[in-house]
């Protein structure tokens, strides 16, 4: 008899403890949104709708130039991936031409600028003078448009070398060698 009860109570506690979860669950997540939002309004300050909308799109848009930067760089550092370098630096300049913040355009055209120098040397590499000369011309006029005023071929090589090896990996096991 004892049994019974101890069963009927653990059922009925089974299925109050079972209707609670989903719930539960949907109320969790609605506090974490609001939480969330909360913490993005009081850290914006006292931004109208409109200068938040504003601050949201240069943000995606520096966040998608960031992307293709870092694409080109692990691509020209990649023996495997030089051969769609061309693409990535196609990718840059397609999304250049998309850009519509003002604040983005100018990291945008230095970020285009050192895809053009990275394609310079890599043409280099493979003894294509001409194309090389071209990319490097290339990434002077839009620096010089960004208003550079030091931008001859020895200083950009000597600057993109030095990003190039900034990101450089590592093969695995290379540090237990040193």
């Amino acid at each position: 008899m004892k049994n019974r009860h101890f069963g009927v109570w653990f059922s009925l506690a089974l299925a109050i403890f079972l209707l609670s979860v989903w719930p539960g669950s949907k109320l969790g997540e609605k506090l974490a949104a609001y939480r969330y939002h909360s913490a993005q309004r009081r850290g914006l300050g006292n931004l109208s709708a409109s200068e938040h909308a504003h601050l949201e799109s240069v943000l995606d848009e520096l966040d998608v130039i960031g992307f293709l930067r870092l694409s080109i760089l692990a691509s020209a550092n990649n023996d495997k991936l030089k051969k769609v370098l061309p693409e990535e630096v196609g990718k840059i300049e397609d999304f250049r031409r998309k850009v519509k913040a003002s604040e983005a355009k100018p990291v945008a055209d230095l970020d285009l600028a050192l895809a053009d120098v990275v394609m310079a040397l890599d043409e280099e590499q493979d003894n294509n003078k001409d194309m090389a000369k071209t990319h490097m011309r290339s990434a002077q006029s839009i620096l010089q448009s960004l208003g550079w005023r030091d931008y001859p071929e020895d200083t950009l090589r000597g600057l993109t070398q030095r990003e190039l090896e900034s990101w450089k990996l590592d093969p695995p096991g290379s540090q237990h060698l040193k």
